[in-house]
């Protein structure tokens, strides 16, 4: 397959009474565990024939 990919992963922890939320909305915890994976893919273009090498002709 053609293109190029990459990806990453990442990881965070946060905490209710950092964002105010005070109460207690039911049997929770205080701490919300995130993981959050991406990966992407970059296309390469499709070859023209305007591309050098490939049909093009620049007259002189």
């Amino acid at each position: 397959m053609r293109g190029y990919r990459t990806g990453f992963k990442a990881q965070t922890t946060l905490r209710r009474a950092d964002f105010g939320i005070a109460y207690e909305p039911g049997p929770t915890t205080e701490t919300l565990e995130f993981d959050l994976f991406v990966e992407g893919i970059r296309k390469q273009p499709p070859r023209s024939i305007a591309t050098p090498g490939y049909g093009s002709h620049n007259p002189a």
